[in-house]
């Protein structure tokens, strides 16, 4: 994301585009900065300027600050679907659907080291013409994932069965006593769902940036005895709090609790997305879930979830198993884009 960013820098000077506060901010960090890093710079941005509508007593100013500032936020939305669109092209779309997603979805258990491998109980869940239910949150806005994964499965493949898929408990063929072969592959049916909690560029005002209130209700005004106005450093917070615009609610909650697995890949660990691994570990703390994650150049990520909730450590450590990855030792099932075939 931070090389994202970096470009996105020369494009919107390109664009030419008029003066942007939140912008001309982006851009006191430099190309290097991970994109946690930008989170704690839009929050600071908000609370700012809800301190300068809090210090004005005019209520047209106030409104004129707050319009000021939407628009200003529209714009880095605009700019950067712009951007993404101008990076992923139709043709990159059609060469991320030709990549063989069948095999991270069937096989993402050989990523795992023995010793994980041995612990995780997953591998024994799924059973011949059982149900297994993938669902891919997408938080990156685009549809790449969306295009990975679509029609990789047949609905009604047999005549005499609903099975569509395979799953492969062990396809490293661990060795040990009573260990279950690679050829003992797993017919099942699968479904697919996708989710895009924070927004989709093909609606930009949709996409939603690293502010996280945690917040259920808002009142859209206050009122007094003797006067009614609007509260606008209230409806700032309301407009950009993503946990808010993302629906999440009971429905999502049903659906964390009824995960026996979740699997994290290419993802930070900002704390604007806390609720999300609050209802994550507290699954794991609750259950018999399991959570495997993806962690690029070892960051640690691990620790840095538990972190936010450390009273949950002692319930949730031994149910989260890490595959370390980098460029220099890239992943063989799961997300390999560069030695995966096309599909047959």
């Amino acid at each position: 994301m931070s090389k994202i960013w970096g470009a996105l820098h020369q494009k919107f000077i390109f664009w030419g585009s008029h003066h942007n506060s939140i912008y001309e901010a982006i851009r006191t960090l430099n190309n290097n900065s991970l994109w946690v890093d930008y989170e704690p710079l839009l929050e600071n941005l908000v609370e700012n300027k809800k301190l300068e509508i809090e210090k004005e007593t005019d209520s047209q100013e106030q409104k004129k600050i707050y319009d000021t500032f939407i628009d200003d936020w529209k714009g880095i939305q605009y700019k950067f679907a712009d951007f993404l669109n101008y990076v992923i092209t139709p043709d990159t779309l059609k060469r991320v659907s030709a990549l063989k997603g069948t095999k991270t979805l069937g096989s993402f258990l050989g990523d795992l080291q023995k010793e994980d491998w041995e612990k995780i109980a997953f591998k024994d869940y799924p059973q011949y013409q059982s149900e297994i239910e993938y669902k891919i949150f997408n938080f990156n806005y685009s549809t790449l994932a969306d295009n990975y994964f679509f029609h990789l499965f047949d609905c009604h493949p047999y005549n005499v069965s609903d099975n569509n898929t395979y799953f492969y408990p062990n396809p490293r063929e661990f060795k040990g006593e009573g260990y279950i072969q690679k050829y003992d592959k797993k017919s099942l049916r699968s479904t697919i769902k996708f989710y895009h909690p924070h927004g989709q560029l093909s609606i930009p005002e949709s996409i939603l940036f690293g502010i996280g209130y945690n917040r259920k209700t808002y009142q859209t005004s206050t009122s007094s005895t003797s006067n009614f106005h609007e509260n606008f450093g209230e409806k700032l917070t309301k407009k950009l709090d993503k946990l808010y615009w993302s629906e999440l609610g009971a429905e999502k909650d049903l659906e964390i609790i009824q995960t026996d697995l979740f699997i994290i890949y290419g993802h930070s660990i900002g704390e604007s997305d806390k609720w999300w691994w609050q209802k994550i570990l507290q699954a794991l703390a609750r259950g018999d879930a399991e959570f495997i994650i993806y962690d690029y150049d070892s960051q640690n990520l691990k620790n840095q979830i538990i972190d936010y909730f450390p009273d949950l450590k002692e319930r949730v450590e031994n149910k989260i198993f890490v595959i370390n990855f980098d460029d220099n030792t890239p992943l063989n099932y799961a997300f390999n884009f560069k030695r995966e075939n096309t599909r047959e």
